[in-house]
Parts: C-alpha cells; structure tokens; sequence
C-alpha cells in the first residue's frame, strides 16, 4: 500500500471510485446470471410479467 503522505485525496478518490466500479460491474454479472437461472425468460415469460418493476411500483405508490 502505498504511504498516506506521498498520496493526495483526489488520488484516494480516484482509487476508491475505481474499486467500487469494479465490484458493481461484477455484482451485475453475477445478479445477471442468479436472474438468467431463476427465471429463464423462454421457460416461462408469464413468471417475469408478475414481477413489477421499479417504476411500476412508484407509480403505484404516486396514487
């Protein structure tokens, strides 16, 4: 690791912004997969019709 006093903060951010890019990238690979092996969308569609997506619910919770 590299000493905190050779380092700026916009360096540390930097760091830390691309780590955390890199573990969202790979939790959205493996979401993607867990969703692709619960719901296989050409085994059943009518399975993913009845999960309402975040905007559905919004609106439903506007009225």
């Amino acid at each position: 690791m590299v000493s905190t006093s050779t380092i700026d903060t916009s360096q540390w951010k930097n760091m830390y912004k691309n780590q955390l890019s890199a573990i969202v990238a790979q939790n959205q690979v493996i979401l993607q997969n867990i969703v692709k092996d619960k719901f296989d969308v050409h085994s059943a569609p009518e399975t993913m019709n009845t999960v309402p997506c975040a905007k559905e619910k919004e609106a439903q919770l506007q009225y």
